[in-house]
């Protein structure tokens, strides 16, 4: 999908099961840090593990759709960013 496409080429996958999502994707630590800081600036609220090399999804369960896919596309943003992209 987009977020997986975001990762600009490197190694990544997306996987879910109901809400809880994660995104594997292979960054160094700089690029985490800067992963990191665009999610902060856009107010995404994820779990960082640089270390196990995934970022953790786990909205609340009630979230409204739209703005599940808006959070999303927030994440997608700030990936593409972080790897010193435009978004």
């Amino acid at each position: 999908g987009a977020i997986a496409a975001a990762a600009g080429g490197r190694r990544s996958s997306v996987r879910h099961l109901g809400l809880l999502g994660a995104v594997e994707v292979e960054l160094d630590a700089g690029e985490w840090s800067a992963l990191r800081a665009e999610l902060d600036r856009r107010r995404v609220i994820a779990h960082v593990y640089p270390s196990r090399g995934v970022l953790v999804l786990a909205p609340a369960l009630n979230i409204d759709e739209q703005v599940m896919e808006d959070g999303l596309g927030q994440v997608r943003d700030a990936l593409v960013a972080a790897l010193g992209g435009r978004s």
